[in-house]
């Protein structure tokens, strides 16, 4: 499968919608409880993309497969550098290499960025974004936040990624 990874649209919102709802409605991948309106997601979106890069994969027929972004990790000053990755694949693209080629395209569009990468997999044992990225998930799982009455486990790591 060729996958061609681009900049979000306006108009791939409903669609990018449609693939974020299960995550918040199945899964504790998003800290979401209730899927958000398109008005909310489209402001979302505008506000993400006035100052950070949305992409979007899609394959050879023009579907959308799945979407990253980066967002402010912190709005105090002393954090302008540093950014929030945010990922989400459809569930027939799992597996593909889909999110390996988003993240080697957000990486290249982050370089003057820290990027915070937040991993909800416990069965993930080894991270690779591309040849030279390689992370070990070794550093144990931490419970944080709360949703559906339990704390989803996950791995913080930082990326720093230069110039």
């Amino acid at each position: 499968m060729t996958v061609k990874i681009r900049t979000a649209q306006k108009a791939d919102l409903p669609q990018l919608l449609s693939i974020y709802a299960p995550y918040v409605t199945r899964s504790t991948a998003t800290f979401d409880e209730s899927v958000p309106t398109l008005t909310d997601f489209t402001q979302q979106f505008q506000q993400i993309r006035r100052s950070y890069p949305y992409l979007v994969a899609e394959n050879d027929q023009g579907q959308l497969l799945g979407y990253c972004y980066a967002h402010a990790y912190n709005s105090r000053f002393a954090y302008q550098w540093s950014v929030e990755t945010t990922i989400y694949i459809v569930d027939s693209a799992q597996g593909q290499h889909v999110g390996q080629a988003l993240y080697i395209a957000l990486e290249q569009q982050l370089k003057t960025h820290q990027a915070l990468l937040f991993i909800r997999n416990k069965d993930l044992k080894q991270l690779v974004i591309s040849k030279t990225v390689v992370i070990n998930l070794d550093t144990g799982w931490i419970p944080f936040g709360w949703k559906n009455k339990s704390h989803p486990c996950l791995n913080t790591l930082m990326l720093l990624i230069y110039k």
